[in-house]
């Protein structure tokens, strides 16, 4: 079987390049990029890999050359953007790396006969009503969820032998960090974090085993990729902070937005399709800690 993942070089990527290389009989294509050549490779994955590293990873001549060259079995896109802020404040730039690249990838997919898997978010949805079944319909409130649809809606209309993987805020232990919240933890020490915003957060390891088994069923559609545990971004941060013994380095200070937001995925139809379970904080945070007191030994 021969495998492309593009951007692995970030937590989500990294973990689904790790675990399909420990668990398939497979060969690994990764492409990276390297601009001002700061990118760190994780040995443990890319050297076992075939690296392509070009400086622009969303130029679509670049994306689509690579693909036909590679003409891979499986394609996935682990390009994901955390940062909500960033991409509603430069909607060209985060236009061009969430749907163009989600574009170029499906065309050429529909070229090389390649089953594409891609990410997609819980801000498809308004927040008012979460958490959210797979058969609800969409209704953004902003840039960033509009980009999500726009993926969903170009994979729905355009390539049938494609799968979408709704996620929700994600943690796990990598080399290129924890997730957006337990990282702004770590770094920032003192952090502002919303005590009103609702959602369920998922381990990147229960991600990783999803993808492995959507590729051995060959399962194609929309599935939703969620915790078990419905709590505030300012509870997770705190259960971040006790499950990790922080304590005495990291605070979490309250902000609250203008409205309660309740946002979350259901992922109980993916629990019975795949089949799998996924974790809970508790358990997703303790394995998390023992992989990082393993390194720090």
């Amino acid at each position: 079987m021969n495998i492309l993942i593009i951007n692995a070089a970030n937590p989500l990527g990294w973990s689904i390049a790790n675990f399909l290389n420990r668990e398939l009989d497979c060969n690994i294509n990764i492409i990276a990029s390297n601009k001002d050549n700061t990118l760190f490779y994780d040995k443990s994955v890319f050297d076992s890999a075939n690296l392509f590293i070009n400086e622009d990873i969303y130029s679509r001549n670049y994306i689509k050359k690579i693909i036909y060259e590679v003409s891979p079995d499986i394609i996935i896109n682990s390009t994901f953007f955390n940062d909500i802020n960033n991409v509603n404040n430069e909607k060209n730039k985060y236009w061009n790396q969430i749907v163009g690249l989600n574009e170029i990838i499906i065309r050429s997919a529909l070229v090389t006969g390649s089953h594409f898997i891609t990410f997609s978010s819980e801000n498809v949805f308004n927040g008012l009503n979460g958490p959210y079944y797979t058969n609800v319909n969409p209704e953004p409130t902003d840039f960033y969820g509009k980009c999500y649809l726009a993926v969903e809606n170009l994979l729905r209309s355009v390539y049938d032998k494609s799968t979408v993987i709704r996620i929700t805020n994600y943690y796990g232990y990598t080399p290129y960090g924890f997730g957006y919240y337990p990282d702004k933890i770590m770094n920032e020490k003192n952090i502002k974090i919303f005590s009103n915003y609702f959602t369920n957060p998922v381990f990147l390891d229960d991600i990783a085993i999803a993808v492995y088994k959507i590729i051995e069923k060959k399962i194609y559609g929309l599935l939703n990729a969620s915790g078990k545990d419905y709590l505030s971004l300012l509870a997770f941060a705190n259960s971040f902070i006790s499950y990790m013994n922080l304590y005495n380095s990291c605070f979490t200070i309250e902000d609250r937005l203008e409205q309660d937001k309740f946002y979350g995925l259901v992922n109980l139809e993916t629990e019975t399709k795949l089949p799998m379970q996924f974790s809970n904080l508790y358990d997703g945070i303790s394995s998390l800690r023992y992989l990082f007191n393993l390194d720090m030994e």
